[in-house]
């Protein structure tokens, strides 16, 4: 009897601690672009988090359908203190090249990321991409690239509302990063058979270390918040680990 009091007692005991909330997993609207609404819930059968800012018209309308049901999906801010501090950190360990040797060269011909990242993201205004293919990037002219670089949602990505309310030192990391890699990106670009002009290509070389930047610094916030991250971001933020090596 003593024993089943005791048992009693430990139920009790235990029944009296509450419960802990784990919050639901903060997504980036990147990863879930290219999911389907049955994806969605597969990968996060009881909902997530998602920040505001970046949602295509497209990923809008699954959300919404989504929603529908008593499926949960919150809406959330990012801390733009944290991106800030985090987008020094990744301009002062720059990894950039590592990052453009290891994507440009992950498969023969024309990269992924060049046909399909830096199009369909790096090209994107209003939330919709100005060219579908990487072919078409030469219609693009300088002023557009320009536009592309001084406006771009990856500014809101990195705790900035755009080029010009961004602190000297990312914009000058910047342009340096374009000027020291274009030889790079254009040797990728030839593989696609794409030909800019220089002025062209300098926007470009700036645009693409812009994508470099949102990458690397989403790819160490969402990780510190125990978040999966794209590829992309996943090997932006192994390049500032090589570059912290080289650095040492």
């Amino acid at each position: 009897m003593m024993l089943l009091s005791f048992t009693s007692l430990l139920q009790a005991e235990i029944t009296l601690i509450p419960e802990k909330k784990t919050p639901l997993p903060l997504v980036s609207a990147t990863e879930l672009d290219p999911l389907t609404t049955s994806d969605i819930h597969k990968r996060y059968p009881k909902g997530f988090r998602i920040f505001t800012n970046n949602i295509t018209p497209l990923l809008r309308k699954k959300l919404n359908r989504l929603t529908t049901t008593d499926y949960q999906v919150q809406y959330v801010q990012p801390d733009g203190n944290e991106l800030r501090k985090i987008t020094l950190s990744v301009v002062q360990n720059d990894g950039f090249s590592h990052f453009l040797v290891k994507v440009l060269g992950e498969k023969p011909g024309c990269s992924p990321f060049l046909s399909q990242e830096m199009t369909e993201y790096g090209t994107r205004k209003h939330g919709r991409p100005l060219i579908k293919k990487i072919s078409k990037l030469p219609s693009l002219t300088t002023k557009d690239l320009l536009s592309l670089i001084q406006d771009h949602h990856w500014w809101i990505n990195v705790g900035y509302e755009n080029y010009q309310n961004t602190p000297e030192v990312v914009t000058s990391w910047l342009h340096q990063a374009g000027y020291d890699n274009a030889k790079l990106i254009n040797a990728g670009l030839k593989d696609c058979s794409v030909t800019l002009s220089k002025a062209q290509l300098d926007e470009f070389s700036q645009l693409t270390a812009l994508s470099y930047l949102n990458n690397a610094v989403r790819g160490l916030f969402y990780s510190k918040q125990g978040s999966s991250i794209t590829h992309y971001r996943t090997v932006a933020v192994e390049s500032l680990n090589k570059s912290n090596s080289k650095n040492q």
